[in-house]
């Protein structure tokens, strides 16, 4: 068989097991291609793209239309995003819009809305010194005066720098804050009010330790009170992910609600159509519990990411994961033009495909399957770290194995369970806090002796880099094409069996 009859019989098979694939690819495309011109050509470009679809009549008109359609939201977005702001001397009354970050001693970053002005622009306000004094205890929903220096934020042609992401974020301008006052109205949300009482519960129950400040990272995204140490160890051994809220976190506290539902269900002897309600029961915890971590980026996609696993279970089919995960990925790029140059998101969902990848490739059994979700989910996220800033970690292989999973357990499920029991003043409920703090501290002691013992991994560069990614991507390739025969395999040994029933009876 030629190579172009192979290819096409990959293409149609991708197209009727994928049927979204095309306009999604063509979506992003289309965004990719916007963010480099102008108005003015992202309109002649439509037009040509248009005309195209005309002209190969409607032969990949999906990829065609989601070309159409990427380059349309590009435009949208770059066309309601807010004025740069820039001067030397700018007096500014602000809402702020997020949790003030104290990273440094010394030093609150914030987001504030402009009050006063139609455009009401996002600035990135940054306090040191001085203004740190006044501003150090400002917090999510206080109005504060400003004054100091605005460097404007323009679309940057790289979309991968600094400056490219707090532009698609909305920030307008960079504020190095000179003169700040202290809260004039203070109006907390009460999700800020919860976070704060989190916050304050874990560090009281692990006496301010660093286990404390794990739990609340692993569990709550609450990075600000870990030690750069701490991130630079985890960020050596490829376990960052642990330290933000990702679709592993959520589905696993979707996960654990589901099935204690599903426990109880069965022991009551309740009807089959109680396991839709535990669905949805769960979908709310998860909802309330991306809700309670923060509405950003990362917490909103790893919600996506539970839906796309409620569907699974709703629908009642194993193998329409891909599609699913193809539909996940499109609807991101619609609610986050350009999402496909941000890190965190193409890690989240190559994540996600390992995990599908896995679950296939592994069907066999429990254990086989884990090392198989470990692996593909390994390979596809080493994938994208060595191409965007060529860092690879052997031993992240062994620790993600054997380590990820549980430890992420004992502070999604234990901490914060030991936190709801705190909440409801149960007794004993701060000493399993502590328990949690302690296993913490435990085990990154031990991760700090292990890094002296094996030392930082290597940061490969040129040809090396290169020939990892290749190896990679062919490692990727193959896992995909294992898991699409084995799907193939289901799929007919299905039909043959609902046949033979049919003729049966």
């Amino acid at each position: 068989m030629s190579l172009r009859s192979r290819l096409s019989r990959t293409l149609i098979r991708m197209r009727s097991g994928l049927p979204a694939l095309g306009f999604t690819l063509g979506l992003c495309s289309g965004q990719v291609i916007a963010w480099f011109l102008n108005p003015m050509l992202i309109s002649l470009v439509g037009v040509a793209t248009g005309l195209g679809a005309l002209v190969a009549r409607m032969r990949g008109g999906g990829a065609f239309l989601g070309l159409l359609v990427g380059m349309v939201t590009a435009a949208w977005a770059g066309a309601v995003h807010p004025p740069s702001l820039s001067g030397a001397d700018v007096q500014m009354l602000l809402r702020v819009e997020d949790t003030p970050r104290r990273r440094v001693p010394g030093e609150v970053v914030f987001l504030g809305r402009e009050i006063l002005g139609a455009e009401q622009r996002l600035i990135r306000c940054r306090a040191v010194d001085l203004p740190w004094r006044s501003l150090s205890m400002v917090e999510q929903g206080d109005v504060v005066w400003v004054r100091g220096a605005v460097v404007p934020i323009v679309r940057p042609f790289n979309p991968f720098s600094w400056e490219a992401w707090l532009w698609r974020r909305g920030v307008s301008g960079e504020l190095k804050v000179l003169f700040g006052s202290k809260a004039l109205v203070r109006t907390p949300p009460w999700l800020s009010r919860v976070r704060e009482w989190i916050i304050q519960s874990v560090t009281s129950a692990s006496r301010e330790g660093r286990g404390g400040s794990l739990l609340l990272s692993m569990a709550f995204g609450v990075r600000d009170l870990l030690s750069a140490p701490v991130e630079s160890l985890f960020a050596r051994f490829g376990l960052s992910h642990l330290l933000v809220v990702s679709g592993y976190q959520v589905s696993l506290v979707f996960g654990v609600v589901f099935s204690t539902l599903v426990g109880v269900g069965r022991s009551l002897h309740l009807s089959l159509g109680m396991r839709n309600g535990a669905v949805a029961v769960s979908l709310l915890c998860a909802t309330v519990y991306v809700l309670t971590i923060g509405t950003e980026m990362s917490s909103v996609r790893a919600l996506f990411a539970a839906v796309c696993g409620c569907l699974s279970l709703v629908m009642n089919r194993k193998h329409g994961f891909a599609q699913r995960l193809v539909m996940t990925f499109l609807c991101m790029h619609l609610v986050w033009p350009w999402a496909l140059f941000e890190e965190g998101v193409v890690l989240t969902f190559a994540a996600l495909a390992g995990i599908g990848i896995g679950s296939v490739v592994g069907a066999e059994g429990r254990l086989r399957s884990l090392l198989w979700v470990t692996v593909c989910v390994w390979v596809l996220t080493s994938l994208v770290t060595v191409i965007w800033n060529g860092t690879v970690s052997m031993s992240g292989l062994v620790l993600n194995l054997l380590l990820a999973a549980p430890w992420s357990v004992l502070n999604c499920t234990v901490g914060v369970g030991g936190l709801l029991l705190l909440a409801m003043n149960m007794p004993g409920a701060e000493v399993l806090v502590r328990f949690v703090g302690y296993g913490n501290e435990a085990i990154v002691s031990a991760l700090f002796w292990l890094h002296d013992m094996v030392g930082p991994p290597r940061e490969l560069t040129g040809p090396e880099r290169i020939a990892l990614a290749i190896t990679l991507f062919g490692v990727g390739g193959l896992l995909i094409r294992a898991a699409f025969r084995m799907e193939r395999a289901v799929s007919l040994r299905t039909l043959v069996r609902g046949g033979y029933h049919q003729r049966s009876s």
